[in-house]
């Protein structure tokens, strides 16, 4: 009952994104089991425009803030590359230029790959001293 307290307690704006991005993570989660991540990607960069302002009312870690919300609450526990694609779709449709970057770990270290959203050098859903463990691949 404690989460859909919550939820209501929620402006409306906040609400809205929320429930938008569970289903973003619900869409981005099917379509990278059927497509590459280049493909789906190219898909969201098409979608999601960049519009000239940005939301008076979010700022980009809120919106961050709501799609790990969206993500833990959907029990759906996507990985950091279904949760990063739907944080830089959503980000793009409220006006802002993100990146996504995806890096890996030194074979050497065992393999590992990992996926999250830089805004002006800022990193958003994750923090520098997990994403300075990899290399990031330039994309």
């Amino acid at each position: 009952m404690t989460r859909i307290r919550n939820f209501w307690n929620l402006p409306w704006v906040e609400k809205g994104l929320f429930l938008q991005a569970t289903w973003l993570l619900f869409k981005t989660e099917r379509a990278l089991k059927s497509r590459k991540f280049a493909a789906v990607r190219a898909d969201y960069e098409r979608r999601f425009l960049i519009r000239d302002s940005h939301s008076a009312t979010l700022n980009p870690q809120r919106i961050s803030e709501l799609v790990k919300l969206a993500n833990w609450h959907s029990h759906l526990r996507v990985s950091c590359l279904r949760e990063s694609l739907a944080l830089w779709g959503l980000l793009r449709q409220h006006g802002y230029a993100p990146y996504i970057r995806v890096g890996v770990t030194s074979p050497r270290e065992g393999f590992a790959a990992h996926a999250w959203v830089e805004l002006d050098s800022e990193i958003l859903n994750d923090t520098v001293e997990v994403v300075s463990q990899y290399t990031v691949f330039e994309q």
